[in-house]
Protein backbone atom coordinates (compact mmCIF):
# COMPACT_ATOMS: atom_id res chain seq x y z
CA UNK A 1 0.00 0.00 0.00
CA UNK A 2 1.40 3.36 -0.83
CA UNK A 3 1.74 6.28 1.57
CA UNK A 4 -1.09 8.10 -0.32
CA UNK A 5 -3.53 5.28 -0.10
CA UNK A 6 -2.63 4.09 3.84
CA UNK A 7 -3.10 7.79 4.80
CA UNK A 8 -6.94 7.67 2.28
CA UNK A 9 -7.46 4.67 4.76
CA UNK A 10 -6.67 6.13 7.84
CA UNK A 11 -8.85 9.15 7.00
CA UNK A 12 -11.95 7.10 5.80
CA UNK A 13 -12.59 6.61 9.69
CA UNK A 14 -15.86 8.13 10.65
CA UNK A 15 -15.35 11.29 12.25
CA UNK A 16 -17.42 10.30 15.50
CA UNK A 17 -14.51 7.45 16.08
CA UNK A 18 -12.14 10.59 15.23
CA UNK A 19 -13.80 12.21 17.69
CA UNK A 20 -13.65 9.70 20.74
CA UNK A 21 -9.88 9.32 20.18
CA UNK A 22 -9.26 12.77 20.16
CA UNK A 23 -11.57 12.90 23.21
CA UNK A 24 -10.16 10.05 25.21
CA UNK A 25 -5.91 11.38 24.97
CA UNK A 26 -7.72 15.09 26.71
CA UNK A 27 -10.04 13.49 28.95
CA UNK A 28 -6.80 12.00 30.28
CA UNK A 29 -4.86 15.80 30.92
CA UNK A 30 -8.80 17.34 31.81
CA UNK A 31 -9.02 14.61 34.37
CA UNK A 32 -5.06 14.70 35.74
CA UNK A 33 -6.01 18.14 36.64
CA UNK A 34 -9.60 17.63 37.88
CA UNK A 35 -7.35 15.32 40.69
CA UNK A 36 -5.84 18.02 42.07
CA UNK A 37 -8.32 20.95 41.81
CA UNK A 38 -6.84 22.23 45.38
CA UNK A 39 -4.72 25.71 46.04
CA UNK A 40 -2.26 24.70 49.32
CA UNK A 41 -4.77 26.85 51.44
CA UNK A 42 -7.66 24.97 50.36
CA UNK A 43 -5.58 21.39 50.52
CA UNK A 44 -4.52 21.67 54.38
CA UNK A 45 -7.88 22.84 54.95
CA UNK A 46 -9.53 19.47 53.28
CA UNK A 47 -7.57 17.85 55.89
CA UNK A 48 -10.09 19.18 58.74
CA UNK A 49 -13.26 18.73 56.80
CA UNK A 50 -12.64 15.78 54.27
CA UNK A 51 -16.58 15.82 53.50
CA UNK A 52 -16.43 19.29 52.66
CA UNK A 53 -13.38 18.87 50.68
CA UNK A 54 -14.79 15.64 48.73
CA UNK A 55 -18.25 17.67 47.94
CA UNK A 56 -16.37 21.11 46.55
CA UNK A 57 -14.55 18.06 44.22
CA UNK A 58 -17.38 16.72 43.35
CA UNK A 59 -19.65 19.79 42.69
CA UNK A 60 -16.64 21.13 40.50
CA UNK A 61 -15.90 18.17 38.48
CA UNK A 62 -19.73 16.71 37.58
CA UNK A 63 -19.79 18.64 34.35
CA UNK A 64 -16.59 17.75 33.59
CA UNK A 65 -16.94 14.20 34.11
CA UNK A 66 -20.34 14.04 32.19
CA UNK A 67 -17.63 14.49 29.33
CA UNK A 68 -19.82 15.67 25.76
CA UNK A 69 -18.42 15.98 22.46
CA UNK A 70 -14.87 17.29 22.93
CA UNK A 71 -15.59 19.03 19.54
CA UNK A 72 -13.64 22.39 20.57
CA UNK A 73 -10.50 20.43 21.55
CA UNK A 74 -10.60 18.45 18.94
CA UNK A 75 -10.17 20.96 16.43
CA UNK A 76 -7.70 22.15 18.36
CA UNK A 77 -5.38 18.72 17.84
CA UNK A 78 -6.56 18.80 14.13
CA UNK A 79 -5.53 21.83 13.01
CA UNK A 80 -2.16 21.55 14.98
CA UNK A 81 -1.70 18.38 13.52
CA UNK A 82 -3.13 19.76 9.81
CA UNK A 83 0.39 22.13 10.01
CA UNK A 84 2.77 19.24 10.77
CA UNK A 85 2.27 20.10 14.59
CA UNK A 86 3.25 17.92 17.38
CA UNK A 87 -0.18 17.22 18.95
CA UNK A 88 1.27 16.32 22.39
CA UNK A 89 2.13 20.23 22.92
CA UNK A 90 -1.57 21.27 21.83
CA UNK A 91 -3.03 18.55 24.68
CA UNK A 92 -2.72 21.30 27.32
CA UNK A 93 -4.82 23.68 25.48
CA UNK A 94 -6.88 21.45 24.24
CA UNK A 95 -7.91 20.48 27.50
CA UNK A 96 -7.66 23.96 28.75
CA UNK A 97 -10.65 24.97 25.72
CA UNK A 98 -12.53 21.76 27.03
CA UNK A 99 -12.41 23.26 30.62
CA UNK A 100 -13.78 26.82 29.09
CA UNK A 101 -16.83 24.81 27.81
CA UNK A 102 -17.43 23.27 30.35
CA UNK A 103 -17.33 26.30 32.90
CA UNK A 104 -18.99 28.52 30.47
CA UNK A 105 -22.07 25.73 30.57
CA UNK A 106 -22.38 25.83 33.97
CA UNK A 107 -22.97 29.45 33.98
CA UNK A 108 -24.87 29.45 30.69
CA UNK A 109 -27.53 27.20 32.04
CA UNK A 110 -28.06 29.19 35.51
CA UNK A 111 -28.69 31.70 33.11
CA UNK A 112 -31.27 30.05 30.74
CA UNK A 113 -32.63 28.32 33.56
CA UNK A 114 -31.74 24.78 31.66
CA UNK A 115 -33.10 22.08 32.79
CA UNK A 116 -30.67 19.40 31.85
CA UNK A 117 -27.00 19.19 30.39
CA UNK A 118 -25.60 16.00 28.65
CA UNK A 119 -28.53 13.61 29.88
CA UNK A 120 -28.62 14.45 33.26
CA UNK A 121 -29.87 17.40 35.73
CA UNK A 122 -28.25 20.71 35.25
CA UNK A 123 -25.49 21.53 37.78
CA UNK A 124 -28.15 24.27 39.50
CA UNK A 125 -30.84 21.86 38.82
CA UNK A 126 -28.87 19.29 41.59
CA UNK A 127 -26.96 22.02 44.50
CA UNK A 128 -28.97 25.07 43.51
CA UNK A 129 -27.61 28.00 41.48
CA UNK A 130 -24.64 29.60 44.51
CA UNK A 131 -23.07 26.68 44.71
CA UNK A 132 -23.61 25.98 40.60
CA UNK A 133 -22.14 28.90 39.87
CA UNK A 134 -19.39 28.86 42.60
CA UNK A 135 -18.37 25.72 40.34
CA UNK A 136 -18.24 27.42 36.91
CA UNK A 137 -16.00 29.79 38.38
CA UNK A 138 -13.27 27.25 40.10
CA UNK A 139 -13.85 25.49 36.74
CA UNK A 140 -12.94 28.81 34.84
CA UNK A 141 -9.59 29.27 37.23
CA UNK A 142 -8.51 25.79 36.81
CA UNK A 143 -8.45 26.67 32.97
CA UNK A 144 -5.95 29.74 33.11
CA UNK A 145 -3.57 27.02 35.80
CA UNK A 146 -3.53 24.36 32.94
CA UNK A 147 -2.93 27.45 30.22
CA UNK A 148 -0.30 28.49 32.73
CA UNK A 149 1.63 25.06 32.71
CA UNK A 150 2.15 25.94 28.24
CA UNK A 151 5.36 28.23 29.77
CA UNK A 152 6.84 24.66 30.40
CA UNK A 153 6.01 23.38 26.90
CA UNK A 154 6.93 26.26 24.60
CA UNK A 155 8.51 29.39 23.98
CA UNK A 156 7.06 32.45 26.33
CA UNK A 157 6.13 34.44 23.72
CA UNK A 158 3.74 31.30 22.40
CA UNK A 159 2.66 30.89 25.38
CA UNK A 160 1.23 34.40 26.21
CA UNK A 161 -0.18 34.63 22.35
CA UNK A 162 -2.15 31.70 23.17
CA UNK A 163 -3.37 33.13 26.51
CA UNK A 164 -4.37 35.95 24.51
CA UNK A 165 -6.67 33.97 22.28
CA UNK A 166 -8.09 32.82 25.14
CA UNK A 167 -8.54 36.43 26.42
CA UNK A 168 -10.43 37.26 23.19
CA UNK A 169 -12.27 34.29 22.24
CA UNK A 170 -13.94 34.53 26.16
CA UNK A 171 -14.16 38.69 25.58
CA UNK A 172 -15.99 38.12 22.82
CA UNK A 173 -18.24 35.74 23.74
CA UNK A 174 -19.27 37.24 27.11
CA UNK A 175 -20.16 40.40 25.14
CA UNK A 176 -22.11 38.16 22.58
CA UNK A 177 -23.89 37.06 25.80
CA UNK A 178 -24.81 40.39 26.98
CA UNK A 179 -26.38 40.97 23.48
CA UNK A 180 -28.51 38.33 23.37
CA UNK A 181 -29.43 38.33 27.27
CA UNK A 182 -30.46 41.73 26.96
CA UNK A 183 -32.31 41.35 23.25
CA UNK A 184 -34.33 38.50 25.28
CA UNK A 185 -34.91 40.72 28.84
CA UNK A 186 -35.90 43.91 26.91
CA UNK A 187 -38.06 41.50 24.37
CA UNK A 188 -36.31 43.40 21.43
CA UNK A 189 -39.08 43.03 18.36
CA UNK A 190 -37.13 45.18 15.82
CA UNK A 191 -34.05 42.86 15.27
CA UNK A 192 -32.76 42.13 11.76
CA UNK A 193 -30.77 39.52 9.95
CA UNK A 194 -27.87 41.47 10.10
CA UNK A 195 -28.35 41.71 13.88
CA UNK A 196 -28.11 38.13 13.92
CA UNK A 197 -25.39 37.77 11.72
CA UNK A 198 -23.02 39.84 14.33
CA UNK A 199 -24.24 38.07 17.34
CA UNK A 200 -23.52 34.65 15.80
CA UNK A 201 -19.76 35.70 14.35
CA UNK A 202 -18.72 37.54 17.93
CA UNK A 203 -20.25 34.58 20.44
CA UNK A 204 -21.01 31.34 18.36
CA UNK A 205 -18.36 30.89 15.81
CA UNK A 206 -15.36 32.74 17.86
CA UNK A 207 -16.21 30.21 20.81
CA UNK A 208 -17.10 27.06 18.57
CA UNK A 209 -14.94 27.35 15.59
CA UNK A 210 -12.40 30.84 15.08
CA UNK A 211 -10.81 30.09 18.72
CA UNK A 212 -10.04 26.50 18.84
CA UNK A 213 -8.74 26.33 15.21
CA UNK A 214 -6.82 29.58 16.24
CA UNK A 215 -5.33 28.23 19.12
CA UNK A 216 -4.49 24.93 17.33
CA UNK A 217 -2.84 26.46 14.45
CA UNK A 218 -0.80 29.01 16.72
CA UNK A 219 0.63 25.80 18.64
CA UNK A 220 1.42 24.18 14.80
CA UNK A 221 3.35 27.35 14.38
CA UNK A 222 1.15 28.83 11.95
CA UNK A 223 1.80 32.11 10.42
CA UNK A 224 -0.54 35.41 10.41
CA UNK A 225 -1.57 35.43 7.20
CA UNK A 226 -2.34 31.47 7.84
CA UNK A 227 -4.34 32.67 11.06
CA UNK A 228 -6.13 35.22 9.09
CA UNK A 229 -7.61 32.71 6.88
CA UNK A 230 -9.01 30.26 9.45
CA UNK A 231 -10.62 33.26 11.31
CA UNK A 232 -12.34 33.81 7.76
CA UNK A 233 -13.48 30.59 6.83
CA UNK A 234 -14.30 29.58 10.74
CA UNK A 235 -16.83 32.01 11.27
CA UNK A 236 -18.73 31.39 8.08
CA UNK A 237 -18.67 27.28 9.54
CA UNK A 238 -19.52 28.80 13.07
CA UNK A 239 -22.72 30.91 12.24
CA UNK A 240 -23.59 27.47 9.60
CA UNK A 241 -23.40 25.94 12.78
CA UNK A 242 -25.48 27.70 15.18
CA UNK A 243 -27.98 27.56 12.56
CA UNK A 244 -28.27 24.19 11.92
CA UNK A 245 -28.12 24.21 16.34
CA UNK A 246 -31.49 26.42 16.01
CA UNK A 247 -32.86 24.57 13.60
CA UNK A 248 -32.26 21.29 15.92
CA UNK A 249 -33.94 23.31 18.70
CA UNK A 250 -36.72 23.23 16.50
CA UNK A 251 -37.31 19.88 15.32
CA UNK A 252 -36.02 17.36 17.66
CA UNK A 253 -34.95 17.24 21.57
CA UNK A 254 -31.82 15.75 21.07
CA UNK A 255 -32.57 12.02 22.42
CA UNK A 256 -32.98 13.88 25.63
CA UNK A 257 -29.55 15.50 25.94
CA UNK A 258 -30.77 19.32 25.91
CA UNK A 259 -34.49 19.37 26.53
CA UNK A 260 -37.93 19.91 24.84
CA UNK A 261 -38.49 20.97 21.31
CA UNK A 262 -38.59 24.38 21.22
CA UNK A 263 -36.27 25.38 24.15
CA UNK A 264 -35.52 28.90 22.22
CA UNK A 265 -38.56 29.84 22.27
CA UNK A 266 -39.55 28.89 26.01
CA UNK A 267 -36.45 31.09 26.82
CA UNK A 268 -36.54 34.04 24.28
CA UNK A 269 -34.27 33.86 22.21
CA UNK A 270 -33.47 35.69 18.93
CA UNK A 271 -33.31 33.11 16.48
CA UNK A 272 -32.38 33.64 12.51
CA UNK A 273 -35.75 31.91 12.49
CA UNK A 274 -37.72 34.09 14.62
CA UNK A 275 -36.25 37.19 13.27
CA UNK A 276 -37.31 36.26 9.66
CA UNK A 277 -40.76 35.08 11.33
CA UNK A 278 -41.25 38.63 12.96
CA UNK A 279 -40.17 40.42 9.75
CA UNK A 280 -42.50 37.96 7.68
CA UNK A 281 -46.13 37.05 9.44
CA UNK A 282 -48.87 39.03 8.44
CA UNK A 283 -50.35 41.58 11.09
CA UNK A 284 -52.82 39.01 12.68
CA UNK A 285 -49.84 36.26 13.17
CA UNK A 286 -47.63 38.83 14.13
CA UNK A 287 -49.67 39.94 17.57
CA UNK A 288 -49.90 35.91 18.50
CA UNK A 289 -45.98 35.61 18.23
CA UNK A 290 -45.88 38.97 20.57
CA UNK A 291 -47.86 37.38 22.72
CA UNK A 292 -46.12 34.34 23.13
CA UNK A 293 -43.03 36.56 23.34
CA UNK A 294 -44.43 38.76 26.06
CA UNK A 295 -44.78 35.80 28.36
CA UNK A 296 -42.10 34.96 30.71
CA UNK A 297 -40.66 30.89 29.80
CA UNK A 298 -42.67 29.71 32.61
CA UNK A 299 -45.88 30.66 31.21
CA UNK A 300 -45.16 29.90 28.06
CA UNK A 301 -47.08 26.48 27.32
CA UNK A 302 -46.35 23.96 25.02
CA UNK A 303 -49.43 25.26 22.67
CA UNK A 304 -47.51 28.68 22.74
CA UNK A 305 -44.55 26.77 21.11
CA UNK A 306 -46.06 24.27 18.88
CA UNK A 307 -47.90 27.35 17.54
CA UNK A 308 -44.92 29.42 16.84
CA UNK A 309 -43.14 26.20 15.05
CA UNK A 310 -46.16 25.60 13.00
CA UNK A 311 -45.79 29.67 11.96
CA UNK A 312 -42.19 28.96 11.26
CA UNK A 313 -42.97 26.54 8.73
CA UNK A 314 -45.91 28.45 7.12
CA UNK A 315 -43.41 31.36 6.57
CA UNK A 316 -40.68 29.56 5.63
CA UNK A 317 -38.43 30.72 8.27
CA UNK A 318 -37.16 27.43 9.18
CA UNK A 319 -36.63 26.54 4.87
CA UNK A 320 -34.87 30.10 5.15
CA UNK A 321 -32.75 29.45 7.52
CA UNK A 322 -31.46 25.82 6.27
CA UNK A 323 -30.70 27.77 3.10
CA UNK A 324 -28.56 30.49 4.41
CA UNK A 325 -26.83 27.21 6.77
CA UNK A 326 -26.75 25.65 3.10
CA UNK A 327 -24.81 29.00 1.69
CA UNK A 328 -22.62 29.20 4.57
CA UNK A 329 -21.23 25.90 4.28
CA UNK A 330 -20.91 25.85 1.13
CA UNK A 331 -18.65 28.93 1.09
CA UNK A 332 -16.94 27.48 4.22
CA UNK A 333 -15.80 24.41 1.97
CA UNK A 334 -14.66 26.28 -0.84
CA UNK A 335 -12.89 28.36 1.18
CA UNK A 336 -11.24 25.44 3.16
CA UNK A 337 -10.46 23.46 -0.16
CA UNK A 338 -9.08 26.94 -2.06
CA UNK A 339 -7.56 28.90 0.47
CA UNK A 340 -6.55 26.85 3.64
CA UNK A 341 -4.16 24.37 1.72
CA UNK A 342 -1.48 24.93 3.71
CA UNK A 343 -3.56 22.53 6.56
CA UNK A 344 -2.19 19.83 4.41
CA UNK A 345 -0.23 17.02 6.76
CA UNK A 346 -2.77 13.76 6.71
CA UNK A 347 -4.67 12.20 8.26
CA UNK A 348 -5.61 15.61 9.89
CA UNK A 349 -6.16 17.74 6.74
CA UNK A 350 -8.63 14.58 5.62
CA UNK A 351 -10.19 14.44 9.57
CA UNK A 352 -10.43 18.40 9.50
CA UNK A 353 -13.06 17.66 6.36
CA UNK A 354 -14.93 15.11 7.96
CA UNK A 355 -15.23 17.13 10.43
CA UNK A 356 -16.39 20.13 8.59
CA UNK A 357 -19.27 17.92 7.32
CA UNK A 358 -20.15 16.38 10.58
CA UNK A 359 -20.81 19.75 11.44
CA UNK A 360 -22.92 20.78 9.10
CA UNK A 361 -24.63 17.58 8.15
CA UNK A 362 -26.66 17.55 10.86
CA UNK A 363 -30.05 18.80 9.92
CA UNK A 364 -30.12 17.20 6.62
Amino acid sequence: MTSAAAATERAAIPFPEVLAAKRQAIWEVVQSYLEDVWAPAIASYAGRSPELAAFHQRLVTEYPRRRGKYLRPALVLLTCEALGGAPRRALPTAAAIQLCEDWLLVHDDCEDGSPKRRGEKALHRLYGRPLAINAGDALHMLMWRVLQDNFALMPADLARQIMQEFYELLTRTAFGQTVELKWTSDNMLDLTTDDWFFLAKNKTAYYTVVGPMRLGALVGGATPAQLEAIRRFAVLLGQSFQIVDDVLDLVCDFDGLKGPEGGDIVEGKRTLMLIHLLNSAAPADREAILAVLRKPGSRKTRHDVAHIIRLMHEYGSIAYARRVAGDLATAAITMFETELTFLASEPAREQLRSGIEFILARHR
